[in-house]
């Protein structure tokens, strides 16, 4: 009885801390569109890591998009990042 108790409160927290969810920069925001000044929510579930860093994005175009220049990108990203929406 112990055990399956101790389970199922296991599986509770692991399920309340999301599991499998991707924690990327940017607050999860795609990088490409972050990249042009739009700020874009996603649920990072598309994403690509570059030099230990996960960078997320809204689609798979978006994603190809960042491959074909991955730094330059993230660094546009990181600055439009800095600034409010609309900005």
């Amino acid at each position: 009885m112990r055990h399956s108790l101790v389970s199922a409160l296991i599986a509770i927290a692991l399920l309340s801390v999301g599991v499998g969810a991707q924690a990327g920069e940017f607050n999860n925001e795609c990088t490409t569109a972050l990249s042009m000044g739009k700020h874009i929510k996603t649920d990072c579930s598309i994403n690509e890591t570059l030099k230990g860093k996960v960078y997320c994005f809204g689609n798979e175009e978006a994603r190809q998009t960042f491959r074909k220049n991955p730094e330059t990108t993230a660094a546009k990203a990181a600055v439009n990042a800095m600034k409010p929406e609309g900005l």
